[in-house]
C-alpha cells in the first residue's frame, strides 16, 4: 500500500549503496604468494574475506606455494629416501590447505547449502511422472512376472493404473416405510 498525502524530503533521496573493496595482497607475501592470494580473492564475492580472515588467507596462500615448490622437487627427486620425505612434505601441505579452505568455506563443499540449493540439482524421477502413472519396481516383477498375462513390462516402464473392475457389486439398501 503506497503512503497517502505529500511525499517527504527524505523520500525524494537516494540510497546509498557501499561497495566492498576486494582485499589487497599484503606486503609480506612474495610474488608467487601474492598472485594466489589474487586469484582467491577475485574468484568469490567482494565481501567473502573480511579483515579477520586475512592472516588465515596468508597462511593459505603461502602452503599452496610451497605445495608447488615441493611438486617441483618430486619431480627433480633421485633417491627414494628424498622423494618419501618430500611426499610426506607434500601431504601435510594438502592437509593444510585443506583445513584453511575449508575454514574459510572456499571449498564447494564448505559452501553448500540445503536451503540455498546450490549444486546440482536433477528433477527426481517420480517428479518427472504424469498423474496416475506409477513406476514398476523390479521386486513386483519377480515375483509376478509368471502370472502377468503376455508378460510383465520391463524393469522401470510406466504403467498406467489398472482400470477399477466393472463387475463390483453394488449394494443397495431397501427402506421401509412404518
Amino acid at each position: 500500500m503506497t503512503q497517502r498525502g505529500r511525499r517527504s524530503a527524505a523520500s525524494f533521496e537516494t540510497n546509498v549503496v557501499t561497495l566492498h573493496q576486494r582485499p589487497k595482497p599484503p606486503a609480506e607475501l612474495t610474488a608467487d604468494q601474492a598472485v594466489e592470494w589474487k586469484a582467491i580473492v577475485d574468484r568469490m564475492p567482494a565481501d567473502w574475506f573480511p579483515r579477520e580472515t586475512h592472516a588465515l588467507l596468508v597462511q593459505l596462500c603461502r602452503h599452496v606455494v610451497a605445495a608447488r615448490d615441493i611438486e617441483r622437487r618430486i619431480r627433480a627427486a633421485k633417491r627414494v629416501k628424498d622423494l618419501n620425505l618430500l611426499l610426506s612434505m607434500q601431504d601435510r601441505e594438502r592437509r593444510a590447505i585443506e583445513s584453511l579452505s575449508r575454514s574459510m568455506r572456499l571449498s564447494p563443499r564448505s559452501r553448500y547449502s540445503k536451503d540455498k540449493k546450490t549444486g546440482p540439482s536433477a528433477p527426481r524421477p517420480w517428479a518427472q511422472m504424469s498423474p496416475g502413472t506409477t513406476q514398476v519396481a523390479s521386486h513386483d516383477l519377480t515375483h509376478n512376472a509368471a502370472r502377468a498375462p503376455g508378460g510383465a513390462p520391463p524393469v522401470g516402464s510406466l504403467v498406467s493404473p489398472a482400470p477399477r473392475m466393472a463387475h463390483h457389486r453394488e449394494e443397495t439398501t431397501q427402506c421401509s416405510e412404518e
